[in-house]
């Protein structure tokens, strides 16, 4: 089986960053809104700070009082297109090799995700033996199979 890394490196889609058509629209576009002042482009939207502003989890973005504008948010989508993001962040919840350094999964997720996901145990030993290695780490004999000490969010240590 091929895996996403292998499969982009093998396509001639893949280029350098700056040279996809959305960096240059984008880089076009960036050229057009450099000079504008916030306040025109709030009293040409009135609903600016609403429209640019987003909520969840406790948390507030107000990205309204940025230089940008629906076709910056267009642009911007299409780059992520292009280049392809949501297949790579699909390919690094599925565990695929997408390290190219150092030819494996990442385990950014594995730490956070349900026990289902198939790389989870290799991501936990992985983690483990980072923390043992590095900090000298042990796991809490009272909790089976459970991270905790140093590092470890949501834990306490007991020094």
């Amino acid at each position: 089986m091929t895996t996403l890394v292998e499969e982009s490196t093998k396509s001639q889609s893949i280029r350098s960053f700056t040279r996809r058509d959305a960096y240059k629209a984008l880089q076009a576009h960036y050229k057009q809104m450099r000079m504008r002042h916030l306040r025109e482009l709030f009293a040409e939207d009135p609903e600016r700070g609403k429209r640019f502003a987003a909520e969840a989890v406790g948390l507030f973005f107000d990205y309204s009082k940025n230089r940008i504008t629906d076709e910056t948010l267009e642009l911007l989508v299409k780059l992520a297109d292009e280049s392809g993001l949501r297949q790579r962040i699909e390919a690094m919840f599925r565990g695929d090799k997408i390290n190219v350094t150092e030819k494996r999964a990442v385990l950014h997720v594995a730490l956070r995700a349900p026990e289902v996901l198939p790389f989870l145990s290799m991501a936990k030993t992985l983690y483990r033996r980072f923390m043992t290695s590095s900090i000298g780490w042990r796991p809490s004999p009272s909790v089976s199979g459970a991270a905790s000490g140093p590092g470890t969010p949501g834990k306490e240590s007991a020094t």
